[in-house]
């Protein structure tokens, strides 16, 4: 629950105005203004809570495999396969994945790059979240 949290304030403060709102908005709504881009969501209550479960979904997938490491590794040890975990998910399954997607919908691959971007940071924060905790 804890690196869901976390997760969630990271996509809040990566697709602000102070990181990457105005590039993503721009490859997803095009010219419109974020005004006019905000008044298609109808039900951002909605959104949100469906944005969240899936981010615990995501984490209780992660928990699954970082409490799946044997109990005789340290603390380091735990930390470098939280990593190395999230790095092998995030380029090799993620972003691999999600660019192929985006190949068929004709999606520009910047708009790849932040978003695979963001999910590495949150990837690696929520396994080190697990490896630290546990």
């Amino acid at each position: 629950f804890v690196a869901a949290i976390a997760n969630f304030f990271l996509g809040a403060l990566w697709y602000s105005p102070v990181m990457f709102a105005k590039p993503w908005s721009k490859m997803i709504f095009g010219d419109i203004s974020m005004e006019e881009a905000k008044k298609k969501v109808t039900n951002v209550g909605q959104l949100m809570t469906l944005a969240f479960v899936m981010t615990f979904i995501t984490a209780v997938g992660f928990g699954l495999v970082m409490y799946s490491l044997p109990e005789s590794l340290s603390t380091t040890e735990r930390l470098f396969s939280a990593i190395g975990f999230a790095g092998i998910v995030s380029v090799f399954i993620n972003a691999a994945n999600m660019y192929k997607h985006y190949l068929f919908e004709v999606k520009p691959f910047k708009l790849a790059v932040i978003n695979s971007l963001h999910d590495w940071v949150a990837f690696t924060m929520m396994t080190v979240i697990m490896a630290y905790w546990n």
